[in-house]
């Protein structure tokens, strides 16, 4: 969905030649696999999209990002589906020894350049999942960014509802309903996605085993607990993006739609195929628009798989020279709290699905509606909670504590700087889970010591932000 588009309309005849170039490339895909023609690499690139607010100096939400956007002036700054958003992509970056020092460097640089330009214009970046000062009245229409795919996708949304609102449900702490008559409430929730390289031979364990990670990942990087005033989720993000793009698709084997934002039918059991052909044959084409590329672009599957946002997405990524690889992105986490937090969930992530990928038939003691629950539990209750691993029930903050030296341990097979793991693993996810104090956590706690002074929240979570501490050390 990164990709704009020439014209919103959709003409006779249209859909059904997306569907023929869908199809025909699928077919080129499944050929791409039988001989084996993805990339191989024994230093996989890893790689991250960070999105961020822009508000005004009362953090407010500041619909100015085509202009600040214009003032950055980098090709690593793009926008986002709403004018109050903007986001950083992260250069690819080979595993190894200084993979985190590296993508440390660029981000804080990035950062640092995007916090100066927006203080020219008497605003501020925020890196928080979601904005606590953010009103209903400032997600519509007006207020979505100039770009056709966007009202596109809006409005292709609806048409596929024929008309009908969506309907808004959050229970967490407090509870919170209402109905919106377009998908804006998406653009509240601001996200970190991460991209880790793979290999054709290990692929589908990998995927499954960053399906598995996801719950004790997403319990321990929580950044996102209010909304419209209301304490709702630990990470009430998950429910705003499910719930904006809700429309009917499919049945799974339990007689359930499956949306097109969810934890997906399943694992892979054969091949990296399995979503694309599910991408086919599942989900209706809901932005059908025609490009003029060979097929070897994969243009029209790559739209297609864009517009089904599972939280572990599987991507086929090319080059200008139609060499093909594959990638897993991870989309559950949040923006901030800081960027030390961010790096080190990125760290986490990788040293935790390479441990997991490891351990024979995983899959067999995860099965995968213990792996879907774990994950909307830890996404509610964060770190709060208690989740099936192998079949038995766990406290999640133990089992963390349990797979640290794990994750370290990968992470050193992987050749990483020692004195990189110590800083982000040891000094920053421990004392985390140690202290249980993520984002979300803090957040709830001030509004318990201050009350639902969100103002002062904000600001207070700005200079924290500012400071570079990692959130374990912010006081109340």
């Amino acid at each position: 969905m990164g990709r704009e588009i020439v014209d919103t309309q959709i003409h006779e005849g249209q859909e059904q030649e997306f569907i023929t170039r869908l199809r025909d490339e699928t077919k080129l895909l499944k050929s791409l696999f039988d001989h084996r023609s993805f990339c191989y690499t024994e230093e996989p690139c890893v790689g991250l999209e960070l999105e961020a607010w822009l508000t005004n100096k009362n953090f407010l939400p500041l619909p100015k990002n085509q202009e600040f956007l214009n003032n950055l002036n980098l090709k690593e700054a793009v926008p986002e589906l709403s004018k109050f958003n903007f986001e950083l992509n992260g250069s690819p970056v080979k595993l190894g020894k200084k993979t985190f020092s590296k993508v440390n460097n660029e981000l804080t640089q990035l950062w640092d350049f995007s916090q100066k330009t927006a203080q020219t214009m008497g605003a501020n970046a925020v890196l928080i999942g979601i904005l606590p000062l953010v009103r209903e009245d400032m997600l519509k229409l007006e207020y979505m960014s100039n770009y056709k795919r966007y009202k596109a996708l809006n409005d292709q949304l609806f048409k596929m509802r024929k008309g009908k609102d969506l309907e808004f449900n959050f229970k967490g702490v407090e509870e919170l309903q209402f109905s919106q008559s377009n998908f804006m409430l998406e653009a509240a929730a601001t996200s970190l996605q991460i991209h880790l390289q793979v290999n054709q031979e290990n692929a589908k364990d990998f995927y499954n085993a960053a399906l598995i990670g996801s719950a004790p990942l997403l319990a321990m990087s929580a950044n996102s607990p209010f909304l419209y005033g209301k304490n709702l989720w630990a990470e009430t993000r998950i429910p705003i993006f499910e719930q904006s793009l809700n429309m009917e698709s499919f049945k799974d084997i339990h007689n359930k739609n499956v949306g097109r934002v969810s934890m997906g039918t399943g694992y892979m059991h054969h091949s990296f195929l399995e979503p694309f052909l599910e991408n086919l044959d599942g989900f209706p084409a809901i932005m059908p628009f025609l490009f003029d590329e060979p097929r070897e672009s994969l243009a029209h599957l790559n739209l297609q798989n864009g517009t089904v946002w599972r939280w572990v997405r599987p991507i086929i990524g090319s080059d200008a020279h139609n060499k093909y690889h594959l990638r897993i992105e991870q989309r559950i986490l949040p923006a901030g709290p800081t960027l030390r937090d961010v790096i080190a969930n990125m760290m986490f992530f990788v040293g935790l699905t390479y441990h997991l990928a490891k351990i024979k038939n995983l899959t067999d003691s995860f099965p995968f509606t213990h792996c879907e629950s774990n994950f909307y539990d830890c996404a509610q209750f964060g770190l709060e909670t208690n989740i099936l691993w192998h079949k038995k029930k766990v406290n999640v903050q133990e089992l963390l504590l349990h797979l640290l030296p794990k994750v370290k341990e990968e992470l050193y097979l992987l050749g990483i700087d020692k004195t990189d793991v110590e800083l982000y693993i040891d000094e920053t996810i421990k004392p985390r889970i140690l202290t249980g104090q993520t984002g979300a956590h803090w957040q709830r706690a001030f509004v318990d010591c201050h009350g639902k002074d969100f103002q002062k929240l904000t600001e207070t979570y700005f200079k924290n932000q500012e400071s570079g501490q990692a959130v374990h050390s912010w006081s109340i």
